[in-house]
């Protein structure tokens, strides 16, 4: 009977010790700095652009806590908006993740074991919740003098396969709720460029060809475009949008969030129109001119 006692006092020690040493991803007023990356056919179109997302106070919803999650493209953690809500179960060291208006999804299961099928939020909205991935291998890897676990999953789709990487107390090395496909080309690429707790350096994954927390470069020409006599430019600092008018004809010219939100309209005959953008948040916007014959153009343009 004693031996019996002792034994259960040392599994409960054991297992108690390996939930203690679990490291919360969603504590330490965590950041990530994710790079989005688009390589295209065409070269003004290519652009490499950090997002950073930070957690916000608490909120009830369902009768469940989550923090809410904050996005912004500005470099000093400005101009954010909410884009969704975070709650973690430590005991079965689960993380969810619930976009606005839709429901809660599981993002990690840093319980999970080889072998073990699956099924994840899915970050690209045309594909399924059904697409598993499966857990084939689990080590460990050293952060800050702290041995974490690391799991290996795989996905298959379009008969291509595509590895992931979890680490606890980090996330995906792809970004907190991003992913990579295979198979499929002309989507943007994620890579997590580094990681904070309490605003101090805490993960910083060793890419071969970025090195930096927070990058931004977008080709100088992104626009430079031409169109029934109008030529569109940006300057080096994306600061100021130009429109030439090489047949001085009148044309109209718009200028649109990616919400749909009018912020610019002209009207001119004009041989030249410079719309200031230097106080526009980072980002993609559309621009349309519509030429004296009822042409028009529509461009994306990222700032």
């Amino acid at each position: 009977m004693k031996k019996t006692s002792l034994l259960l006092l040392i599994l409960c020690c054991t297992i108690n010790c390996i939930a203690d040493n679990y490291l919360p991803l969603l504590q330490e007023r965590p950041q990530w700095n994710i790079l989005h990356a688009l390589n295209t056919t065409v070269p003004d179109l290519d652009y490499k652009k950090t997002e950073i997302l930070k957690l916000g106070t608490d909120t009830i919803i369902a009768d469940k806590t989550y923090f809410k999650l904050f996005s912004t493209y500005n470099k000093e953690a400005a101009d954010s908006i909410i884009i969704g809500f975070l709650r973690e179960d430590i005991q079965t060291k689960c993380v969810y993740y619930m976009e606005n208006n839709k429901k809660e999804k599981l993002l990690y299961d840093f319980n999970a074991q080889v072998g073990d099928v699956l099924y994840t939020y899915q970050c690209n909205p045309s594909i399924s919740d059904s697409l598993p991935s499966v857990v084939t291998a689990i080590d460990s890897i050293k952060i800050n003098g702290s041995s974490l676990k690391r799991l290996t999953l795989e996905i298959t789709l379009h008969n291509e396969k595509e590895s992931r990487f979890w680490i606890e107390g980090v996330g995906s090395e792809q970004g907190l709720i991003y992913c990579r496909y295979p198979g499929m080309t002309g989507t943007e690429l994620y890579f997590l460029l580094c990681m904070y707790r309490n605003n101090e350096l805490f993960y910083q994954p060793q890419w071969e060809m970025f090195h930096d927390c927070f990058i931004w470069e977008i080709g100088t020409n992104v626009a430079n475009i031409n169109v029934d006599g109008f030529y569109i430019n940006q300057n080096k600092s994306h600061t100021i949008l130009s429109i030439m008018n090489k047949n001085a004809q009148t044309f109209n010219a718009y200028l649109f969030d990616i919400q749909g939100t009018k912020l610019y309209e002209t009207t001119t005959t004009q041989t030249e129109v410079n719309i200031n953008t230097g106080n526009y948040a980072k980002g993609m916007y559309i621009l349309k001119v519509i030429t004296g014959n009822g042409n028009q153009s529509i461009q994306k343009i990222i700032l």
